[in-house]
């Protein structure tokens, strides 16, 4: 899926769990945090190369050393997503979050997780966390409508990828979305108008169900 991405970090803190988060990165000597980052950086190249074993092992040597790296967490996450191993992921999103529980990517990129192990109830409330932290990113909303279209509740993800294509009035995917969920929700007119931009805009799928839309397959 094209929003399988790690969301670069926005981070809210709390004074008590800033403090303590605080605490422990201070308790690590520089030296060996200079290590964890170097590490995670080299994890990032290689996931970049889509070389995700090496990503793993790299990020894994970065939480090593530093085990309150909340990116590489989520780096390893990522990198084991690629890879199908999607408990894993859920394992270290879950890490990140409890690290800092504002960690808008730790959630969308889990959501994404459960979302793959067809888990939508959970990918949902992950997506849903994220749209809280973030209300101006439109892929939570993108994402978050796909869970709600693969449940078959039509209507709430067509609400969503609204807001997502307010957003990006060129989102191919999104017009492609909601022009299935449409034509699945029984307003054929609508699906048609919405496939026929998304095949425009190159999206092979579209065009097929553009020709089922319109009853000429």
């Amino acid at each position: 899926m094209r929003y399988l991405v790690i969301i670069a970090l926005l981070s809210m803190s709390v004074p008590g769990e800033c403090l303590a988060w605080k605490e422990a990165v201070l308790s690590i000597p520089p030296a060996q945090r200079q290590q964890a980052n170097n590490w995670f950086a080299k994890g990032s190249q290689l996931e970049n190369r889509g070389e995700y074993d090496a990503a793993i092992a790299a990020y894994s040597r970065a939480v090593e050393l530093d085990a309150t790296h909340v990116q590489a967490y989520i780096g390893r996450g990522f990198a084991q997503s690629m890879k199908g191993n999607y408990d894993q992921a859920i394992r270290d999103y879950t890490k990140a979050i409890e690290l800092d529980r504002w960690s808008v990517a730790a959630y969308n990129n889990r959501g994404q997780a459960y979302a793959r192990k067809k888990n939508y109830d959970l990918a949902i409330k992950d997506y849903s966390k994220a749209i809280d932290f973030n209300t101006n990113n439109p892929v939570y909303y993108y994402n978050r409508g796909a869970a709600y279209a693969a449940q078959g509740k039509y209507e709430p993800a067509i609400q969503d990828y609204n807001v997502a294509l307010a957003f990006d009035l060129k989102n191919a995917e999104a017009y492609a979305n909601r022009g299935a969920a449409y034509y699945k929700a029984g307003n054929r007119q609508q699906a048609i108008a919405d496939l026929k931009i998304a095949c425009d805009l190159g999206v092979g799928t579209a065009c097929k169900n553009l020709q089922i839309a319109e009853g000429k397959n």
